[in-house]
């Protein structure tokens, strides 16, 4: 693959990678939490679930269904279930720091569908899955695979369109929140 020129892309003085993805995802309407370690990881989780009344997590990825066990849930990974589903909580190839846009692909547990059908997402990441812009997280994914996916998405806020008489809709065609929690 060709050198990438990212002298277009900058991180503000002061900010790390993490800062401006949470700023970024923020801005769009997605939600970002920094955690410092595990125990804070699964403390944040049991929150968030108590808050949004979820019960019905789908997870395909080992980690996230470990995550889960670990808070005390029963973990449904079937799309044959997809009804009782109320939650989808997933993993992500990297996270594009500049946008604020989590990247995922065909080649991940669930593959292309579980994060359009999930009605709320919450994604699993490592710091170290953070880059800085868009090219550099595909010519990741090109390094880290044989053979592309045959599908690569970036997933930017929660889903949400105008078309219908100019009023924002959440969650008309994928997830109506995007929770992204960062280890």
């Amino acid at each position: 693959m060709p050198e990438l020129d990212n002298s277009a892309f900058a991180i503000p003085e002061g900010m790390s990678l993490a800062d401006l993805f949470k700023r970024e995802v923020e801005k769009v309407g997605g939600h970002a939490c920094l955690c410092t370690d595990e125990q804070h990881l699964l403390n944040e989780l049991r929150k968030l679930f108590g808050q949004a009344k979820w019960h019905e997590p789908f997870a395909f990825a080992p980690w996230a269904i470990e995550i889960l066990q670990k808070i005390g849930f029963s973990v449904h990974a079937s799309f044959d279930e997809l009804e009782r589903m109320d939650v989808g909580v997933g993993i992500c190839e990297y996270l594009v720091a500049w946008t604020g846009s989590v990247v995922v692909s065909s080649a991940l547990p669930g593959g292309r569908r579980f994060n359009i059908f999930s009605p709320d997402l919450v994604i699993l990441a490592r710091r170290e899955q953070l880059v800085l812009d868009p090219d550099q997280a595909l010519v990741n994914i090109h390094s880290k695979y044989d053979q592309a996916p045959s599908q690569i998405t970036l997933v930017t806020g929660p889903s949400k369109t105008a078309d219908i008489e100019k009023t924002l809709i959440y969650g008309m065609h994928g997830p109506r929140s995007l929770y992204v929690f960062i280890l």
